[in-house]
């Protein structure tokens, strides 16, 4: 795609009456008056901050550098608070920008305005989805007239940075294009448009009916003198590809390896197969994470949906008991409460990702237990969460598939209900092929959910279970409905929780690396994570709001084609590990339109720890390029 790349200020827009208001309050505030004039000092004002605070300091005979940087920041907030009061856009601007959208060109900006301001300012003006990118001052570690923030923005619109026109209105913009080898057009019309010319761009831009007409002719010079190479790859819109994969997971460490061999080398998987003084890997993993955990209680299961469906048994479900739980969430959830021959009740979700509180809240006369599963790593309000459930006595099941190593203000997730429940299956956190851990500080539950497991009259083999009186208790009316786990993964998992706390380190990098790269793309929203939460980022997700389905596919099916695998929740059909309540038709279930809308715009992807920090930013980049293209088609 070809792109035209515009500054902001002096080019698009006359923001100059702001800019000047807020040095002015500045100067205000030294006693100086206001020392800046609308209009005859608009040029200083498009020169910047810095620029206006020295300007004026040097009229008043008051300059001193230190005085410009400790008053900076005042103007910047000053600016913040009223930033549209005076600026418009120039004749023409926005018609010229939606003509070039229409045409098939990639429209962003580059300027040196901090991103968060021009962020605002576009917002605010209503014109901010005009644009398929935006890189500002702050956004790398270099500025204009350095050529990456122009190549930059070039990308993140979906194009090639060769195949591209700046449009400007200063030697700084002119210096830009020239350094990155591509023309730019500056503006005669702002407030410095008579010395344009002794820049010598490739264009003056008289008027923004004139532009279209300047860009098809200087994008086609561009062209010309490009290597063929490139410019079969621009006329294939797949200018760059991923070759990684998405189910590629590190190997098992050797500490692990060597743990496993040595299992197999004496033959005794079954976590009961010991001999005498031999405590067992099954044994000693529970003992190790109930104290990671700070747990009094752990048990070790075949999976992490057989942990489920354990502790819906402990608590007492019994077959036609509802159970409460989220609409958004995978399909193991919903099947442990089928597996017991219980029923589920869905609650919506929000655009947060999280169960949706206040539709809890309306629910929580319906059942006695709430399973709540952490999907994809998002945890919710768990303080009002656990005030209601406790209020209402409902009991609460934490699923932490997708969240061992998270917390909620600094308290581990799972330690907040009755049971929290774990799985060890190859895309979690820990990777055993499959596995699941159930940890409680009940006696009672964590008893029962022993003896269901599979201990026979063997429980005293734990290392993390309660006494033997509490077995006592409950030993003739629990049933065993088997699914221990066995010494082999055990062997294989210890080590790794050793290291979970770095894994979750590295995950968040490879996370806060993606999340930098599509921040901004116009028509996708971030989730954003807050303060109290404390998560892993093995997975990220976007939304897509009030997408049409055959677009949010366009998007799928052009990721894909340069090698990133989205998994989309809003499909009618369930696909691979991706389903959504109303496909689950052993529940019975009712529509729920504000979670059905926001159903529809989840995009979800798999982070592994086997992408390095470059891959992550080349994923971005093709998300971006691919959601900006649809976005303006």
């Amino acid at each position: 795609m070809r792109t035209v790349i515009f500054d902001l200020d002096g080019t698009l827009a006359d923001t100059s009456g702001d800019l000047l208001a807020a040095a002015n309050h500045c100067f205000r505030h030294m006693g100086h008056g206001d020392v800046l004039v609308h209009g005859e000092d608009a040029a200083i004002a498009l020169r910047g901050g810095r620029m206006m605070l020295t300007h004026g300091l040097k009229r008043v005979g008051a300059y001193d550098d230190a005085t410009v940087q400790a008053y900076y920041p005042m103007l910047l907030n000053a600016y913040s608070e009223d930033i549209d009061t005076h600026t418009q856009f120039y004749p023409g601007a926005l018609d010229a920008v939606e003509g070039l959208r229409a045409a098939g060109y990639g429209v962003g900006i580059c300027t040196n305005k901090p991103e968060a301001l021009a962020h605002q300012l576009l917002t605010q003006m209503g014109v901010r989805d005009q644009f398929a990118s935006l890189v500002g001052a702050d956004t790398l570690p270099v500025r204009k007239p350095d050529p990456e923030p122009l190549r930059e923005a070039a990308r993140r619109a979906g194009g090639h940075p060769d195949l591209c026109v700046l449009i400007g209105d200063s030697d700084t913009d002119r210096n830009t294009a020239r350094a990155a080898g591509v023309p730019s057009v500056l503006v005669t019309f702002g407030p410095s448009g008579a010395d344009m010319a002794e820049l010598e761009p490739e264009a003056l831009l008289h008027h923004f009916d004139d532009l279209p007409g300047l860009v098809a002719e200087l994008i086609g010079v561009a062209a010309q003198s490009l290597d063929p190479n490139v410019l079969q790859d621009q006329n294939n819109p797949m200018t760059e590809t991923f070759t990684g994969s998405f189910t590629q997971q590190e190997p098992i460490p050797e500490e692990a390896v060597e743990a496993a061999l040595a299992v197999l080398r004496h033959g005794r998987l079954h976590r009961y197969n010991v001999v005498p003084g031999e405590l067992g890997e099954t044994a000693l993993l529970e003992q190790e994470f109930a104290a990671q955990m700070g747990a009094k209680y752990c048990l070790a299961v075949s999976s992490g949906g057989y942990a489920l469906a354990t502790a819906l048994r402990a608590v007492g479900i019994k077959p036609g008991d509802q159970v409460l739980t989220n609409a958004f969430t995978l399909a193991p959830v919903p099947g442990s409460i089928a597996s017991v021959n219980a029923r589920p009740v869905f609650v919506g979700v929000t655009e947060d990702l999280t169960i949706d509180l206040d539709d809890l809240e309306a629910k929580l006369d319906q059942a006695r237990v709430l399973m709540l599963s952490h999907m994809r790593g998002h945890l919710c309000d768990m303080d009002r969460l656990m005030k209601m459930c406790d209020a209402a006595g409902v009991i609460v099941i934490e699923d932490c598939a997708h969240t061992m190593g998270a917390a909620w203000r600094g308290q581990l997730s799972g330690r907040q209900g009755a049971i929290g429940c774990y799985s060890c299956q190859t895309y979690k956190h820990v990777n055993s092929g499959e596995g699941g851990l159930l940890i409680t500080d009940d006696e009672e539950l964590a008893a029962k959910a022993t003896m269901l497991s599979g201990s026979y009259m063997l429980y005293e083999r734990h290392l993390a279970a309660p006494g033997p009186d509490v077995f006592e208790r409950i030993k003739y009316n629990t049933p065993n409905v088997s699914g221990r786990m066995d010494n082999l993964r055990a062997a294989i998992l210890r080590p790794q929780l050793r290291d979970l706390n770095r894994q979750v380190e590295r995950w968040n990098e490879r996370y806060f690396e993606i999340e930098k790269g599509l921040r901004g793309t116009p028509g996708l929203t971030i989730v954003e994570r807050p303060e109290a939460e404390t998560f892993v980022g093995s997975s990220i997700q976007f939304l897509l709001l009030d997408w049409s389905p055959e677009r949010v596919n366009e998007v799928i099916k052009r990721c894909a084609a340069r090698g990133v695998e989205l998994k989309w929740f809003g499909g009618a059909e369930p696909s691979g590990f991706t389903s959504r309540y109303d496909s689950w038709r052993y529940a019975d279930s009712s529509p729920m339109p504000k979670s059905d809308r926001i159903l529809a715009g989840i995009v979800d992807m798999r982070v592994p720890l086997t992408f390095s920090l470059e891959d992550c930013d080349l994923i971005a980049r093709i998300i971006r390029a691919e959601v900006s293209a649809v976005y303006q088609s």
